[in-house]
């Protein structure tokens, strides 16, 4: 999969486009953010899942792209409401992914 369709994957995210992770990764990837650190497709699964489950609206926004030999970052923003927080303000978490 190029570049730009993974992007457009992840700002277009839905919870039934979860299920087609397994195009994306391999089956043993690695996924680490700031409060998962998972190996394998289900787990990685389980965390998009989960995040649709707890917020509104979530939504990732890709900015800046960096392409080098065999690697690429993402600059991006995840905008989000948490379904439990009174009142839902919108919440915006901006992060990097080494690919």
């Amino acid at each position: 999969m190029r570049l730009a369709e993974l992007v457009t994957f992840y700002e277009r995210l839905t919870p039934s486009s979860v299920a087609r992770l397994a195009e994306l990764y391999a089956p043993d990837a690695h996924f680490q953010d700031p409060f998962n650190d998972v190996r394998g497709v289900p787990a990685i699964e389980a965390i998009f899942r989960h995040m649709f489950e707890q917020t509104l609206e979530p939504r990732f926004v890709v900015g800046e792209r960096y392409v080098g030999d065999g690697s690429a970052v993402l600059a991006w923003s995840f905008h989000f409401r948490v379904r439990r927080w009174r009142p839902r303000q919108l919440r915006t978490i901006v992060g990097l992914t080494h690919l």
